[in-house]
C-alpha cells in the first residue's frame, strides 16, 4: 500500500511541476552535497535532514578521531569505551543499534553488510576534507544498514597549482588530580604532502600518536598512512586509486570496579582488567573510474573496493591471542547518470568473517537503484527506489520520495518518506560466545518521515528545523541468548541547527530532541529505550582577536540516560562539558593551545565493558607548519 501511494504521489507531482534540464545547472563548491543523491547537488535543493561539516569546523573541534568530531553533530550519539584510542561507535536518531548507521569513506562502506564492525577511533581526522551526514533512512541509495542514516567522510585531494606539505606536533596531558604531579601524556605527529602536474595529482597523509591512557592499562599507540592518486584526461575522464592502513594497539581496562559515588579523579582509574590488550589493523583500497558523456553532467562512474579488518585480543602484552577475528569485504558500485537528472546504478558486495578456531561465514548481496531528480522553478521532486537481494534472507524493496519547495530565494521547505533496512550481522545469524545465532532472521525495516524548513540571510545567518518520526519493525534482539525478530520501536524527535556571523564572532549551535520507545521480547508494551538521551545540544563561539588570534569555545550538553530499557539499571546523570582553544597564525604555521573539560566534570562514558570513566580536564598544545614550493 505504501509503495503504491509513493508511486501515485510521484506521478501527480511530476505533472504539476514545471521541470527543466539539470544539464545547465552549476553547483557552487561551497554548497554542493553528494551523499543524498550520489550526484553533486546544491544543498539548497535537498531536504533539511542533511549536514556538512567542513575541514575548518573539524579543525576547530580539536578532535583526533572521527568519533571526536561526530560527537558535535545533531542526532548523533557517540559511545566511547574510554579515552583516546579506545573503541567508539555511534548511533543516529536514537535507534538501538550502531549498525543502523553506515560509515563511508569517499563512498566506500566501512565494514560490510553482514560484518558491521566499525571502530570510529581508528579513523584519524588529518585526511578529512569534509563530512556529509544524511539523517534518516537511506537504503534506497546506499543499501543495507542505513536505518538511522549515512556518514560519508570525504578525503582531501591536491587541488593547488603548487606542491605543498605540512608537519604537525601536539602534546596532551591527563592529570590524575590537581594535587598530584603524575600525569598521562599524549604525543601526536602528523604529516601531509600534496603534489601534481600534467593531469596527475597525489595526496599522502601520515599520523602517529602515543598515549599513556586515562585509566591504568589504557595506554596505546596508533599509526595511519593514507594515499590517493588521480589522473584527469583532457576529455574529463578520471581514474583514481586510494589506499590506506591504520594499525592500533591499546589496553582494554574494561571499565572500573569502583562505584560512581566514590570517584574522585583518582580512584576510578583502577581498571577491572590490568593486563588485557587489543590490537586492530584496517586496510582499505578502492579504484574509481569516471567517464563523462558529452558536456552535460551525465556520465558513468564505477568503483571497485576492498577492505580487511583484523581484530584480536591478548590476555596480556606479548601473550598468544585468545580471540582473533578477520573481516574481509570486496565489492563494486556502478552508476550511470543521464542528462536531466535520471540515474540508474547497481552494487555488489561479498563479506567474509574468519574467527580463529571457528567456522568461516560469508554473505553476498547486490542491489539496483533507480532515481530521478525533477527540478522545477520552485519545487524539486526526488523519487528513488532500490531492490536489494541478500543471500541470507532474499529481497527487500526500499523507496523514497523527497520534495523540496523554495518559497523564496532564502526560505525553503521539505518533506520526505523513506523505507530502509538493516541486515542481520554474522554475530546474529550464527552462534558466537554467549549467544546462539538464528539463520532464519529477517532484516530490520523502518519507515522514516521527515519535514523541515530552512531560512537563510546571505552567508551571515541560517536556521534549520527538522522534525522526524521512524517506525522500526522486525527489530532484532536477544531472547534467552537467542536472536529473534519480534520487538518494535519508534523514535520521534526534532533537530535545530543555527549558524550566524556578526562582526568578529561566529556562532554555531545545534539541538536534538528524541523520544525513543520500543517493546522487549514477549511484551507489547512500549518503554523508553536504553542509553538514549532525550536532549542533546552543542554550542560553538569563535572570536577573532587582534594579531590573528582566534578563541574557540565549545559547550556540549547530554541529558541523562539509563543502562537498560524502561529506565532500569544505572542512571547516567546529565552533564555539560566546556572546552576552549586558542589559535594563532604565525607566517606559514598554526599554533594552538587548549583545555578540554575545563570544569573537570566527572561522568560515565559507556557501559559496554563496565563503568567507563570520562577523561578529566585535559591540557594540550600543538603546532602545524606548512611548506609550499
Amino acid at each position: 500500500m505504501r509503495l503504491r501511494t509513493f508511486v501515485a504521489l510521484a506521478t501527480i507531482t511530476f505533472f504539476f511541476t514545471k521541470t527543466r534540464s539539470m544539464a545547465a545547472q552549476k553547483v557552487d563548491p561551497d554548497s554542493e552535497f553528494l551523499s543524498y543523491t550520489l550526484s553533486k547537488t546544491d544543498s539548497r535543493r535537498l531536504p533539511t535532514n542533511i549536514t556538512v561539516y567542513r575541514k575548518e569546523e573539524i579543525r576547530n573541534t580539536g578532535g583526533q578521531s572521527l568519533a571526536d568530531v561526530l560527537d558535535r553533530l545533531p542526532s548523533i550519539d557517540v559511545q566511547k569505551t574510554g579515552a583516546l584510542g579506545s573503541m567508539a561507535t555511534c548511533r543516529m536518531r536514537g535507534l538501538p543499534s550502531p549498525a543502523s548507521c553506515r560509515i563511508l569513506i569517499d563512498g566506500q562502506p566501512l565494514g560490510g553488510v553482514s560484518s558491521q564492525f566499525v571502530d570510529l577511533s581508528q579513523i584519524p581526522v588529518d585526511n578529512i576534507e569534509k563530512i556529509e551526514v544524511v539523517r534518516g533512512g537511506s537504503s534506497m541509495v546506499h543499501g543495507a544498514n542505513t536505518l538511522g542514516g549515512v556518514i560519508d567522510v570525504i578525503t582531501k585531494r591536491h587541488t593547488a597549482e603548487k606542491a605543498h606539505s605540512s608537519f604537525g606536533y601536539q602534546t596532551r596531558s591527563y592529570p590524575i588530580s590537581s594535587g598530584e604531579r603524575r600525569s598521562y601524556p599524549v604525543r601526536m605527529y602528523n604529516a601531509q604532502l600534496g603534489t601534481g602536474g600534467k593531469g596527475f595529482d597525489t595526496y599522502i597523509t601520515g599520523s602517529k600518536y602515543y598515549t599513556g591512557g586515562y585509566q591504568t592499562n589504557s595506554e596505546g599507540h596508533n599509526a595511519a598512512l593514507t594515499g590517493n592518486g588521480e589522473y584527469t584526461a583532457q576529455n574529463g575522464t578520471r581514474i583514481s586509486l586510494a589506499l590506506s592502513r591504520v594499525s592500533q594497539e591499546t589496553g582494554d581496562p574494561q571499565g572500573t570496579p569502583i562505584p560512581v559515588d566514590r570517584w574522585d579523579g583518582r580512584r576510578e582509574k583502577e581498571p577491572s582488567n590490568r593486563w588485557r590488550r587489543v590490537e586492530q589493523t584496517t586496510d582499505l583500497g578502492r579504484l574509481t573510474l569516471s567517464l563523462p558523456l558529452g558536456e552535460s553532467p551525465a556520465g558513468l562512474q564505477t568503483m571497485s573496493y576492498g577492505s580487511r579488518q583484523k581484530y584480536l585480543t591478548r590476555p596480556s602484552s606479548g601473550a598468544d591471542p585468545d580471540m582473533e577475528r578477520v573481516n574481509q569485504v570486496v565489492g563494486n558500485t556502478t552508476r550511470l547518470q543521464f542528462p536531466g537528472g535520471f540515474s540508474v546504478g547497481g552494487s555488489y558486495e561479498r563479506d567474509e568473517e574468519l574467527i580463529e578456531g571457528g567456522t568461516p561465514h560469508h554473505a553476498a548481496s547486490w542491489g539496483v537503484t533507480v532515481q530521478e531528480h525533477w527540478e522545477g522553478d520552485r519545487c524539486d521532486l526526488i523519487p528513488t527506489v532500490r531492490l536489494d537481494q541478500h543471500s541470507a534472507f532474499g529481497n527487500v524493496v526500499n523507496p523514497r520520495l523527497a520534495i523540496v519547495f523554495r518559497a523564496t530565494p532564502n526560505w525553503r521547505l521539505s518533506c520526505s518518506a523513506a523505507r530502509s533496512f538493516r541486515a542481520p550481522s554474522f554475530t546474529e545469524l550464527y552462534s558466537s560466545s554467549g549467544t546462539l545465532g538464528n539463520i532464519f532472521l529477517r532484516p530490520e525495516t523502518a519507515w522514516t518521515y521527515d519535514a523541515g524548513t530552512e531560512w537563510r540571510s546571505g552567508k551571515t545567518f541560517s536556521l534549520k528545523l527538522t522534525g522526524f518520526h521512524s517506525q522500526l519493525r522486525e527489530r532484532i534482539a536477544a531472547k534467552s541468548a537467542v536472536y529473534e525478530n519480534a520487538p518494535r520501536a519508534e523514535v520521534t524527535g526534532g533537530e535545530a541547527e543555527m549558524d550566524s556571523r556578526w562582526g568578529p564572532f561566529e556562532e554555531s549551535i545545534n539541538y536534538t530532541y528524541q523520544r525513543a520507545i520500543g517493546n522487549s521480547m514477549g511484551s507489547y508494551r512500549y518503554v523508553p529505550l536504553q542509553m538514549t538521551p532525550r536532549h542533546t545540544a552543542n554550542y560553538r563561539l569563535t572570536t577573532s582577536l587582534p594579531r590573528k588570534w582566534r578563541l574557540i569555545n565549545t559547550v556540549q550538553y547530554v541529558h541523562h540516560r539509563f543502562q537498560y530499557d524502561n529506565e532500569q539499571g544505572m542512571r547516567f546523570p546529565s552533564y555539560t562539558l566546556w572546552h576552549a582553544r586558542l589559535v594563532k597564525k604565525i607566517l606559514s604555521s598554526d599554533l594552538y593551545l587548549g583545555v578540554d573539560n575545563i570544569t573537570n566534570k566527572r561522568f560515565i562514558e559507556s557501559v559496554s565493558t563496565g563503568l567507563v570513566p570520562n577523561v578529566a580536564r585535559t591540557y594540550w598544545a600543538g603546532i602545524t607548519i606548512w611548506f609550499v614550493d
